[in-house]
């Protein structure tokens, strides 16, 4: 008949394996670490402290455009003036032009006047001459007494005085359209130095304005390029924050009892899934001698709640020997799970607990290299292999597990 118990212990765990890798879907369970989720977190911050930098360097170059800006608006303010400068000279040189023209004209009138009185008084001269007016020895013939003569001398002096006196009268007049006139090709030439001052100025203006203009366009190109490098940092950042929030729900949920299930009714009894050791024979890491390994031990950051793997009876909570801090929960099902190690126990011999009730809390009490959880499954007096309950696929491992 012991070959019959064999037999069926056999064939029960084949049906555990059976249920274990057909009816529960555990191969895509991928278990997360809170490790795993620092890390991306640290990626996530690297790549925001280079969009601040970034950020740093587009605020430098929009202040620098900014200010250059500013400056060209001011020189355009300045061109604008000299443009209306120039425009106003424009408008007092062609009035002077107009000026220097009508003065010129005067001149001309004036000279051709001058040059009249002066052809008039030549022919009255020779007109005199010729009736003779001017012979002095007719006038002595011709006058009966000396104050005749004197008198023609006078009539004929006063006319030629009068004569003088207009001629004079036109040639002062002349001289002074032609200083006039003079006094206006002055003040024009004063203009027209001022305006090509305005205009040299105006030049230079619209140079710098160009110039700073394509400082402009330069440091909006640069300005645009690293926006767009914002712009990738800003989705790489994305990308990062959402792989944070879905490996945050995954931990969250892992790290929820019930987030795995196994054979028989069972959940795996804690939120860490890195195993660190193996069921069976090997040599322990304490005293260096090869002895049986009853359990698995999962590598569970210290002080992390320790869950019942299913609901029954507390049957010990305790210290027991390497085991250290310890708790047994007898399940009705006729399995035994053992939790060693422990920090810390919340709960207490007889007590019945619920399946996922916080029993105890990681720790390294006991025969232990540091914190960690020894998990076994019993069967009467029989040690099965969590392993067989939960499937192999679900877990990372240890180098040396």
């Amino acid at each position: 008949m012991r070959w019959v118990k064999k037999a069926k212990k056999y064939i029960l765990v084949l049906l555990i394996l059976a249920v274990c890798f057909s009816s529960i879907p555990l191969s895509a369970f991928a278990a997360v670490s809170q490790s795993q989720i620092d890390e991306v977190k640290r990626k996530r911050d690297q790549v925001y402290e280079e969009k601040q930098a970034q950020q740093e360097i587009i605020d430098e170059l929009s202040a620098s455009r900014d200010d250059i800006i500013s400056q060209k608006m001011a020189l355009e303010e300045k061109v604008t003036m000299t443009r209306e400068q120039i425009a106003l000279n424009n408008q007092e040189i062609e009035l002077y032009e107009d000026m220097i023209a009508e003065k010129q004209e005067e001149v001309v009138q004036a000279k051709a006047l001058e040059d009249l009185q002066l052809e008039r008084y030549r022919a009255r001269i020779r007109a005199m001459e010729e009736n003779g007016q001017l012979d002095l020895f007719v006038l002595l013939s011709e006058s009966q007494s000396i104050s005749d003569l004197l008198t023609a001398l006078d009539d004929a002096g006063d006319i030629m005085q009068s004569d003088r006196a207009l001629e004079d009268q036109y040639i002062a007049a002349r001289k002074a359209h032609e200083a006039k006139k003079d006094e206006y090709e002055e003040y024009k030439a004063g203009l027209v130095a001022i305006q090509e001052m305005l205009s040299d100025e105006r030049d230079q203006l619209e140079l710098d304005i160009e110039f700073q203009q394509q400082i402009i366009d330069e440091l909006q190109q640069q300005i645009s390029e690293n926006e767009d490098l914002i712009a990738e940092i800003n989705a790489r950042w994305a990308e990062l924050d959402q792989e944070v929030v879905e490996l945050q729900e995954k931990y969250d949920e892992q790290h929820t009892p019930g987030s795995l299930w196994g054979a028989a009714g069972l959940i795996w009894p804690c939120g860490a899934y890195y195993i660190t050791s193996l069921a069976g024979n090997r040599i322990h890491p304490v005293t260096g001698e090869s002895r049986y390994h009853s359990g698995i031990d999962i590598g569970v950051p210290n002080g992390d709640p320790i869950w019942a793997a299913a609901a029954g009876t507390v049957t010990m909570a305790g210290w027991n020997g390497n085991y250290g801090n310890c708790v047994m929960v007898t399940h009705g099902n006729g399995y035994t799970t053992v939790y060693g190690h422990l920090s810390g126990i919340a709960v207490s011999y007889g007590q019945s607990v619920n399946m996922g009730q916080t029993i105890g809390y990681c720790g390294s009490t006991g025969l232990t290299t540091g914190p960690h959880l020894h998990f076994e499954i019993r069967e009467g007096g029989s040690f099965l292999n969590p392993m067989d309950f939960f499937g192999w696929g679900n877990f990372d491992y240890a180098p040396d597990a």
